[in-house]
């Protein structure tokens, strides 16, 4: 049900010669994914944002010099607001990187619509609290179509009351949430 991820190297068919690189960058469906680093990320976002994205980071693979800001920020925030994220899959970050991923993908008031988002996975580095942005996302994102929600870490979320009447199809609910 949720997706972690191309194995290492899976794009590297796009090195082999340019006209490989041209028939990839005009096959939609091969970027669906932008990798699970900033760096991947930053290296792929330019490409169709018109089909539906597994958005995937993995802390612990390493950070590159790529600060998630400017155009890669407004290109998720595109994608939020075009309904084109299937999964969020954030692992392993600090709490400054989720909360600017998870402020990007938090619609303001006047963009409230419901989502397409099938899993979300959230699982920050040890020792990390989150507040900001995440309640907001929950309550400004309706997710009817949410099946997996995968909490894990040291959030401080005073209510999650208003998340049932808004995930009708939820099959897999994890929250291990420590004080």
């Amino acid at each position: 049900m949720h997706f972690d991820g191309l194995g290492k190297g899976s794009h590297n068919f796009l090195l082999v010669c340019h006209h490989w690189f041209e028939v990839a960058s005009r096959t939609p469906e091969l970027w669906g994914f932008w990798g699970d680093t900033l760096q991947q990320w930053q290296n792929r976002y330019r490409y169709h944002g018109d089909v539906p994205l597994d958005l995937v980071l993995d802390g612990w693979k390493g950070y590159s010099k790529v600060v998630f800001g400017g155009p890669l920020q407004d290109a998720l925030k595109d994608r939020a607001m075009g309904d084109k994220i299937r999964e969020v899959h954030i692992k392993d970050c600090d709490s400054k990187l989720l909360t600017s991923i998870i402020s990007s993908l938090t619609p303001d008031r006047e963009g409230i619509r419901e989502k397409r988002i099938e899993s979300i996975i959230l699982r920050p580095k040890v020792d990390t609290v989150i507040i900001t942005g995440l309640l907001d996302f929950f309550a400004r994102t309706p997710l009817p179509k949410l099946r997996y929600l995968d909490i894990s870490g040291s959030f401080q979320i005073p209510s999650w009351d208003h998340l049932p009447l808004q995930t009708t199809c939820l099959t897999t609910l994890s929250l291990k949430l420590e004080q």
